[in-house]
């Protein structure tokens, strides 16, 4: 391997290139620039929105290419849609009876970068500073087009939390864990690297031409493929597991090192 070989970066966001309070520091962007600068395209693979991901982009030079969502809203090269999944309607009865039953909090993220709550409430407040769009109050979700659910709980109930919703949507959706607090329901069968697997046919790349960095759970897919997998300091033991490489934690600029190390 050389790193000629490789064609494209692949970026997580929370826990990876931001670190603990939010924060995108000058060394990972001046980074990401020196990558950009050598023709490699860097594009951003993440759960948030591209709302979310849109003022980290412009601080780095990308475009709004890349992977959102979990995978669920893929941005082709002109900037429009390249593949958006949904889940079934059918299941936001199954979110509304575990909500009768559990201790949880539901988000919805629908298309066009709707977030939607059928209640404000403390714990859904705590994605204000995930930099998501602004939180809309909908109490029928039976007309919107749902990317994703994200049920958000307390950080010692959330293992449990997440059981049950295993059991509640067995063999109907995946659930995947990014943060402590919250587990996100996806359609059946997606995810992260999925999503940048339509991305990579569009752009005509292989995954032995990717260099992908992440920290969580939901990277396992896109950091096993790639060619090139990097493993934060601080990520999940079993992204760790899969790895190719590891760096530092996204407290001590782990993205800068990488791209450092492996590319520049």
């Amino acid at each position: 391997m050389h790193k000629n070989d490789v064609k494209l970066v692949a970026l997580d966001i929370d826990g990876t290139l931001l670190d603990p309070y939010h924060h995108l520091s000058p060394a990972n962007i001046a980074a990401v620039r020196a990558v950009q600068a050598q023709g490699i395209r860097v594009v951003i693979a993440t759960g948030k929105t591209s709302y979310a991901a849109q003022p980290l982009r412009e601080q780095m030079g990308l475009d709004k290419l890349g992977v959102y969502i979990q995978g669920l809203d893929v941005i082709g090269s002109a900037g429009d849609p390249l593949r958006r999944t949904f889940l079934p309607n059918s299941l936001l009865q199954t979110a509304l009876a575990f909500k009768s039953v559990h201790d949880v909090d539901w988000v919805a993220y629908s298309e066009n970068n709707g977030i939607f709550a059928n209640q404000p409430s403390a714990r859904i407040a705590r994605l204000d500073g995930y930099g998501e769009p602004p939180l809309q109050i909908c109490e029928d979700w039976t007309q919107l087009k749902i990317h994703k659910l994200l049920a958000i709980a307390e950080v010692e109930t959330l293992p449990g939390i997440r059981a049950a919703l295993e059991r509640a949507f067995h063999a109907q959706a995946d659930i995947v864990q990014a943060l402590t607090d919250m587990a996100e329901v996806l359609p059946l069968g997606a995810s992260k690297g999925d999503g940048l697997a339509a991305l990579l046919t569009h752009l005509g790349i292989d995954w032995e031409n990717v260099l992908a960095i992440g920290d969580g759970e939901n990277d396992i897919h896109m950091i096993r493929n790639a060619g090139w997998g990097v493993a934060m300091g601080n990520a999940h033991p079993e992204l760790k597991a899969v790895a190719r490489f590891h760096t530092a934690s996204n407290r001590e600029n782990g993205v800068a090192h990488a791209l450092h190390t492996l590319l520049l």
